[in-house]
C-alpha cells in the first residue's frame, strides 16, 4: 500500500477499512467503490494493483466512475509511489489515457478530473508530456487542450499559468476581480468603496496557522487539507524560513523543518473549518510526539522481544517498547500495536504475540537492559 493509500484510510477511519473487508477479494486491475469516510467527499474509488497496463488501467476506472454517475474526481500520480513506476511514463499514460476517454466517449457525468501533484519535478514531468502530447496531431480533440490544463493544474481550473510559465515558477497566477465603480459625485465612491471593505472584513478573513509543529505536516495531510480547502473555497499557502511564499494548489517539496507556518484566505467561516482540520493533524502530530517521548523514556531500562523465523529473539523498536511497556505497568493483560501496517496483540498472560491478520503466534519476552531475564 502506498504512503497516499495509507493516509487517505488514516484520515477516512475504520468504516473505510470495514467495506473494504466486505467486498471481499478482488483480482489485478479491478475498480471497487466504497464510502469516503470521515474525508470531505463523496466516495472514494479503489483501484487493485498489480496494473497491467497503467493507461488501460485508469480508463477502467474512469469508465467505473462515469457509470456511477460521478461528476469529477481527483487521483495522485498513480504508480509513482510503492509501484515504483518511471514519473515519465506515468506522465504520458495518464495524460494519454484520459485523452482517449474524452476523445472516444461522450461522457455525460465525469467532467472534470485532477491529477493531484506536489514535487516541483513531479510537476514538471508532467508539464513536460502534456507538452509532448497536445504537439500530437489528433483527428477530434473536443476542447481537450482545455481539459488538459485543467488536469495537470491539480486544484486550479486552469493550468494556463503552468503552460505559458516556466515549469520551474512556483507561484501561480491569482484569479483577480477587477471592480469599476462609477457615481457623479467623489463622497459616493469613497462610500461605495468602504461599504466594500467593510464586508471584505466582517465576510473574509486572512490568518496564520504559525504552531509548532506546521513543519512536520506531511505531503499526503497537506493533500487532504487541500481537497477540503478548495471545496470550501479557501486559498491555501506555506512560508518557508527563507521568506518564499508557495501556493498550495502547486505546492513544491519544501525541506522538513523549514516550514514556518501555513496562510488561509476566504470567508470566515470556511477557513475556520479548514483551519480545524489542520489543528487536528498538527495535535494529532504532537499527540505522537509525546507517546515517543514517552516510549522512549520507558525504552531505557527495558527491552521487548520476540522469536524470530531464525529462533532468535530479536528487539522490538523502541516506540513498540514503550507501548507495550506501558500496558504492562499499568497492569493490562494484553496491549495491541501496528508495525508498518500489521496489526499485533500480545497477550501477557501466555507471553505470546498474535498477527491480527494471519494469526500466526510468536514467544515474546522482556529483559532488563541489564541482562535480568522475565519471562
Amino acid at each position: 500500500m502506498g504512503r497516499v493509500s495509507k493516509s487517505i484510510l488514516a484520515a477516512g477511519g475504520r468504516d473505510i477499512v470495514k467495506e473494504c473487508k466486505s467486498l471481499g477479494m478482488q483480482q489485478p486491475d479491478d475498480v471497487v467503490m466504497t464510502g469516503a469516510g470521515n474525508l470531505q467527499c463523496n466516495n472514494i474509488i479503489h483501484m487493485i494493483t498489480p496494473y497491467q497496463k497503467l493507461d488501460d488501467s485508469i480508463t477502467r476506472m474512469m469508465m467505473f466512475a462515469e457509470s456511477k454517475q460521478v461528476k469529477s474526481l481527483a487521483m495522485p500520480a498513480i504508480g509513482t509511489g510503492a509501484l515504483g513506476k518511471d514519473p515519465s511514463t506515468v506522465a504520458e499514460q495518464t495524460l494519454k489515457a484520459i485523452d482517449d476517454f474524452y476523445q472516444q466517449r461522450n461522457t455525460q457525468c465525469l467532467k472534470l478530473i485532477r491529477v493531484i501533484l506536489f514535487q516541483r519535478p513531479m510537476v514538471q514531468t508532467f508539464h513536460q508530456a502534456m507538452v509532448s502530447l497536445l504537439g500530437k496531431p489528433a483527428t477530434d480533440r473536443r476542447g481537450y487542450v482545455k481539459k488538459a490544463r485543467d488536469i495537470v493544474g491539480g486544484l486550479a481550473s486552469s493550468l494556463k499559468s503552468l503552460v505559458t510559465a516556466s515549469p520551474g515558477d512556483p507561484v501561480r497566477k491569482r484569479n483577480t476581480l477587477l471592480l469599476y465603480i462609477f457615481a457623479d459625485k467623489r463622497k459616493d465612491i469613497d462610500g461605495a468603496v468602504e461599504k466594500l471593505e467593510s464586508f471584505m472584513g466582517t465576510e473574509f478573513i486572512d490568518m496564520n496557522v504559525s504552531k509548532e509543529n506546521v513543519g512536520k505536516i506531511s505531503d499526503e495531510e497537506l493533500y487532504l487539507v487541500m481537497i477540503s480547502a478548495e471545496r470550501l473555497e479557501v486559498r491555501l499557502y506555506f512560508h518557508s524560513v527563507a521568506d518564499i511564499t508557495f501556493i498550495l494548489v502547486k505546492v513544491n517539496k519544501i525541506p522538513t523543518g523549514s516550514v514556518t507556518h501555513l496562510r488561509l484566505q476566504g470567508r470566515v467561516q470556511r477557513v475556520f473549518k479548514v483551519q480545524e482540520e489542520i489543528n487536528k493533524i498538527l495535535d494529532r502530530i504532537a499527540e505522537e510526539e509525546r507517546r515517543k517521548n514517552e516510549a522512549r523514556l520507558l525504552a531505557k531500562n527495558v527491552k521487548w522481544m520476540y522469536l524470530s523465523d531464525e529462533e532468535q529473539y530479536d528487539d522490538y523498536d523502541d516506540e513498540i517498547i514503550g507501548i507495550i511497556e506501558q500496558a504492562r505497568v499499568e497492569n493490562r493483560k494484553d496491549v495491541e500495536f501496528e508495525i508498518q501496517g500489521g496489526k499485533y496483540h500480545i497477550d501477557f498472560g501466555t507471553m505470546k504475540e498474535i498477527d491480527l491478520d494471519d494469526m500466526s503466534k510468536v514467544l515474546v519476552k522482556k529483559e532488563l537492559r541489564e541482562g535480568l531475564l522475565f519471562e
